[in-house]
């Protein structure tokens, strides 16, 4: 058994089953079957406390990781979502258009163990992981990030130069 953590996540997702044996991407494909079998919501667009009390929704900041309400469920379709937020236990509702449902593919996830990047086609036998050991989870986030730059953008405009549009001068 191991723990899957992230800073993207608020709580660590326990995988079992896991042995020596087993490469790094098999514990990805177990991941994105939990993923399947427990779905985890991500909080896309954030309601202030406000936007919260007038609409009766839970107040949530950009992030934020539910799981289903254990008392009512996910109500896909119906515009409203029953939820538990991970980081204190709260229980309410909120739009469904405001979370993002996690998602994720094996070549979207990067494991990692004290602090050394896990290649897929490692056993985990030879990673030095012991019982209900911890592994960091990494992967792009469903909300914008704005300090972040995009590798696929196109480059800036311009290309330095004199600002008054004259030549260089050497």
């Amino acid at each position: 058994r191991t723990r899957r953590g992230s800073h993207n996540l608020q709580g660590p997702i326990a995988i079992d089953g896991i042995n020596n044996d087993m490469t790094v991407l098999d514990v990805k494909g177990l991941l994105q079957a939990q993923l399947k079998a427990q779905p985890i919501w991500l909080t896309v667009v954030p309601v202030d406390a406000a936007t919260a009390e007038k609409t009766g929704m839970m107040m949530m900041q950009t992030g934020d990781h539910f799981v289903t309400d254990p008392a009512g469920g996910y109500m896909k379709g119906k515009g409203v979502a029953k939820v538990k937020r991970v980081r204190d236990g709260v229980c309410g509702v909120c739009n469904e258009a405001d979370l993002a449902l996690l998602v994720l593919q094996p070549e979207q996830m990067t494991l990692m163990h004290d602090g050394v990047m896990l290649p897929d086609e490692s056993p985990l036998g030879s990673c030095g992981l012991v019982n209900n050991e911890r592994i960091y989870l990494d992967f792009k986030p469903p909300w914008p990030q704005p300090w972040v730059p995009d590798p696929d953008a196109a480059p800036p405009k311009g290309g330095g130069g004199d600002k008054k549009g004259g030549k260089k001068k050497k």
